[in-house]
C-alpha cells in the first residue's frame, strides 16, 4: 500500500490514536471465516475461544470455539470507506452500532481483559445467552461490558456475568 494510502492497516502510524474496538456481528458459525477475511484485509481482529470437549461415538475431542457466538472484535478507525470494507467482508451482518457513523465502541480495558481471561488458563465457557444487547437490538452497552466480573470489574445485571461464566 502506498503512503497515501487511507486504509486500515495492522500497524498504522497516523490514525492510531482514533482507533477503538468494536464488536461485529457475523453469521452463524462464521467466526472464523470473517476473522480470516478481516486479517486478509489488513483489519486487527480479535477472536476469543475457549476450549470446550466434544464427544463423538468412540472418542473425546477438545474444540476451540468462540467465547462470543456471533461476534469477532475489531480494531479500527471508523470511517465510510472502512465500514464498507468491513461489511462487505463474506459472513459479516454488520458493525454493532447505529450507522456507519455511531457505531459503539469497546472500552480498550474491556478487550484487554477478554484477551488476559482466554490467555490466563482459567476455564471460561461461552454462554449462549447474552441479555440486553441482542443481535440487532441496537443495545449493546450491557454485551460490552465483557469479562469484567471475571477479570476483576463489576460487572452488573445477572450477576455479572453478561457473555462469561467461570466455574465456582
Amino acid at each position: 500500500m502506498s503512503a497515501g494510502s487511507v486504509a486500515p492497516q495492522l500497524a498504522p502510524t497516523g490514525a492510531a490514536a482514533s482507533e477503538r474496538w468494536y464488536a461485529v456481528w457475523t453469521r452463524s458459525q462464521c467466526e472464523p471465516k470473517v476473522e480470516e477475511g478481516l486479517r486478509r484485509r489488513r483489519f486487527e481482529v480479535f477472536l476469543p475461544r475457549v476450549s470446550v470437549s466434544s464427544r463423538r461415538r468412540d472418542r473425546r475431542l477438545v474444540l476451540a470455539r468462540p467465547l462470543f457466538p456471533g461476534y469477532v472484535f475489531l480494531r479500527f478507525a471508523p470511517s465510510r470507506e472502512g465500514y464498507i470494507r468491513v461489511a462487505s467482508t463474506d459472513g459479516v451482518v454488520r458493525i454493532i452500532g447505529e450507522r456507519w457513523d455511531s457505531l459503539y465502541p469497546i472500552p480498550d480495558g474491556q478487550v484487554e481483559a477478554v484477551r488476559r481471561l482466554v490467555t490466563s488458563g482459567d476455564r471460561a465457557r461461552a454462554v449462549p445467552w447474552i441479555g440486553a444487547g441482542a443481535p440487532g437490538s441496537g443495545d449493546v452497552r450491557r454485551e460490552c461490558r465483557l469479562a469484567t466480573a471475571q477479570c476483576g470489574g463489576g460487572g452488573g445485571g445477572r450477576g455479572g456475568r453478561e457473555g462469561v461464566m467461570a466455574p465456582g
